[in-house]
């Protein structure tokens, strides 16, 4: 009985060719064809739900449609039409390569064995390479779990062009940080216009790329932007899967102060830290290094501190500090006239040292040296960028405690429509969001009286469902005092109706002016491929402007919020500015643990405060959004 199937057939065709498969009993099958989901038309998508029925139904393995197919190194398996399998016949086995095993899955079956073939002809161990096409049974989800079951691999290579089901992929990408095994991805839908090829190639959905870049790297993913970029990060990342970096603290360390402050840079550019080293650190560096070097991190060694420490010693003293995480040496690979003295010392360093060490060669190494860095069980790499994105991510593999753990609290049921303030603030202060005195008020003469309530200056906002954008219908004033409270109301409820003659208006919200804060922006969202997210931001009128948010599965603990918050690119100014106290960020972390409760609320589509004020005591939220579609 045939193991597996290879369906070279007609779309028409291809549901009834897969049933008789099924009918002689095959379990496992990859159709080539094309003309299904990722055609213009409801005939395509048609015949690929119907080739999905009957894999389900008959619980049959299917690969496809619009496959390139796979191969398999390890037990010789050429399942695919790919010319780059051309002048492999037979098939090498990956098992006679040294190192650490490579996988590749790709959704584009020519971009995917483009993969295995710069990857294999780098020496690397590539056992398997798997095209999914347009995935209508099995899943790029699939195929991962596939590896981490297996538990022979040692870094996952994919391309991909859309997610599906992107809450699945998900679960399968964090089940691979527990295991230990590095993604490294590449991803193409970034652009406006990659986003309309991979819909139109595959039937994929390509999510927003903010959105979609906060979520992998919240799930440890290296990302990468080219082919050459994207084998050299999974080489590196199979390397060093066993010696994760505790942190983002790296220490540098060059002959030339140029190589040095290029690594500072590219470290900087990927969110990695170049920390100061101790003064014990230092002070043994110094009394070998030439006074035109520098202790400081980066370390310019020059030629002469080189020729005195060796690479060993220089390496090995940087390591130890207790402030680096992992180092970088920059090094000429055009010789060996060093390194070739230093292969005992290199050696025992290599296997003894508990964080990760990469050597970056600013030159085209020769033969020699790749030889001795393979010898003493270093990498190295031409890439620079490809080093710091790698150690990036395995930095990003470690889980903190409690930050995998979401809060199991019940969603609160909403109403559909737009929720204005005088809805949506009583929700928010039941999840403890206090936005302040506020009143919803019908006439002048309870505007006024509010006021004189709140002994403050205020802010009158229209309340209608129809006007959500307040600003664009000159709906709402602010810092308005109890002399012109009255006058303001009158002034909110005609540019209302002379904005939206026909719609209803539901009074006008006064509301406390907030005491003065770090402006800060709060959302939630129900994404149609990753679904419930939560948001934070810097806020206020710019918030789009500068758009510095980050994204994460919801709900969340306090933990993660913290994590959120510490990925944002302005996040110092929370710390305290031009002698401003700091903000509470335990109460922001709170906010956005209760924020992510809501994400989940059946019918939310997005909800948006801003702006939060964050107090050096609390924090208050000035404005709110909600948009609820019926359920």
């Amino acid at each position: 009985m045939p193991d597996l199937a290879l369906l070279l057939t007609p779309a028409a065709a291809t549901p009834d060719v897969l049933r008789q498969c099924v009918d002689v009993g095959i379990r496992a099958a990859i159709i080539f064809g094309s003309g299904f989901a990722e055609e213009a038309g409801e005939t395509g998508q048609q015949l690929q739900e119907e080739v999905a029925a009957i894999a389900r139904d008959h619980d049959l393995a299917l690969a496809g449609p619009n496959s390139e197919g796979l191969a398999d190194t390890g037990t010789g398996l050429a399942a695919t039409f790919s010319p780059v399998l051309r002048d492999m016949d037979p098939l090498p086995d990956s098992e006679r390569l040294e190192g650490p095993r490579v996988n590749v899955i790709a959704q584009s079956g020519a971009l995917g064995f483009g993969l295995f073939d710069l990857a294999w002809s780098r020496g690397l161990a590539v056992q398997r390479v798997i095209t999914t096409g347009n995935e209508a049974s099995l899943t790029m989800a699939d195929y991962v779990d596939f590896h981490v079951d297996e538990g022979r691999t040692d870094a996952l290579l994919l391309f991909v062009e859309g997610f599906g089901d992107g809450r699945r992929f998900l679960a399968a990408a964090d089940r691979c940080r527990k295991a230990g095994i590095p993604i490294v991805m590449l991803r193409v839908g970034r652009s406006r216009v990659g986003q309309r090829q991979a819909a139109s190639h595959t039937g994929a959905l390509a999510a927003d790329d903010r959105v979609v870049a906060d979520l992998m790297a919240d799930a440890a993913i290296i990302e990468t932007r080219e082919m050459d970029e994207a084998v050299e990060c999974a080489g590196l990342a199979a390397r060093l899967r066993h010696i994760l970096p505790a942190g983002p603290r790296m220490g540098i360390c060059s002959s030339s102060g140029g190589g040095a402050g290029l690594l500072a840079d590219l470290c900087d550019g990927a969110g990695l830290d170049v920390p100061e080293l101790e003064p014990a650190t230092r002070s043994s560096l110094d009394q070998s290094l030439p006074s035109y070097g520098s202790s400081i991190n980066p370390i310019d060694a020059t030629a002469s501190g080189i020729r005195a420490l060796g690479y060993a010693g220089l390496t090995k003293t940087l390591s130890d500090d207790p402030n680096v995480d992992g180092v970088i040496v920059a090094a000429s690979g055009r010789t060996v006239a060093t390194v070739g003295k230093e292969v005992g010392a290199l050696k025992s360093l290599a296997s003894t040292c508990p964080k990760p060490i990469v050597f970056w060669s600013y030159t085209s190494p020769i033969p020699e040296f790749l030889d001795v860095m393979q010898t003493c069980g270093l990498p190295v790499t031409t890439k620079a960028g490809a080093i710091v994105k790698t150690l990036k991510g395995l930095a990003s593999m470690h889980v903190p405690d409690g930050s995998a753990v979401r809060h199991s609290v019940e969603p609160p049921s909403l109403t559909p429509g737009i929720m204005t303030e005088a809805s949506a603030y009583p929700l928010l202060e039941g999840l403890g969001l206090e936005p302040g005195p506020w009143k919803v008020v019908r006439s002048a003469e309870e505007a006024a009286s509010a006021v004189v309530d709140m002994q403050r200056l205020v802010a009158l906002k229209v309340q209608s469902a129809a006007i959500p954008h307040k600003t664009e219908a000159k709906a709402i004033r602010l810092n308005v005092s109890v002399d012109d409270a009255a006058s303001a109301f009158e002034e909110i409820i005609d540019n209302a109706r002379s904005h939206a003659p026909h719609v209803s208006v539901d009074g006008v919200v006064v509301q406390a002016m907030a005491e003065p804060g770090v402006e800060m922006i709060l959302g939630a969202l129900s994404d149609p491929v990753f679904g419930p997210l939560v948001m934070v931001g810097l806020g206020g009128t710019f918030a789009e402007l500068f758009e510095d948010t980050v994204f994460a599965e919801a709900p969340v603990t306090e933990a993660k919020a913290r994590d959120m918050i510490e990925r944002l690119r302005g996040r110092a100014i929370l710390d305290g500015a031009r002698g401003e106290p700091p903000a509470d960020k335990a109460a922001l972390c709170r906010a956005i643990a209760a924020v992510s409760t809501l994400a989940a609320a059946p019918g939310l589509r997005e909800l948006d405060l801003n702006p939060v004020f964050v107090h050096r005591n609390g924090l208050t939220v000035a404005d709110a959004l909600i948009v609820v579609e019926p359920t």
